[in-house]
């Protein structure tokens, strides 16, 4: 199966992933959020820092699941907050946000 076309500043007919879609697929490449290229290997490790900010952010969220858990295990009502960090946790990875 051919891999699909990337939407690149050398190629403006293919749509730009938004924020959303990145979110859900697989880690962006610099070249999905408009960075490149940029050569001698600056592109892979811009990739390669998105991708750790991923993966710290997931752990980020398990984190804050599991706490939740635990301080509405105590009878404590703290919705609010936790829409909060919800918020801020969606800001930080662009969730709808294009």
């Amino acid at each position: 199966m051919p891999a699909s076309p990337k939407a690149t500043p050398s190629n403006p007919s293919l749509p730009v992933k938004s924020g959303a879609s990145l979110a859900s697929s697989s880690v962006p490449t610099a070249m999905d959020i408009g960075i490149g290229p940029l050569g001698d290997g600056v592109s892979e490790v811009v990739t390669m820092l998105l991708e750790q900010m991923k993966l710290k952010l997931a752990s980020t969220r398990l984190e804050i699941a599991a706490l939740q858990h635990e301080v509405t295990g105590l009878g404590r009502d703290v919705s609010g907050v936790w829409g909060n960090i919800g918020e801020l946790c969606n800001l930080l990875t662009n969730d709808g946000v294009e």
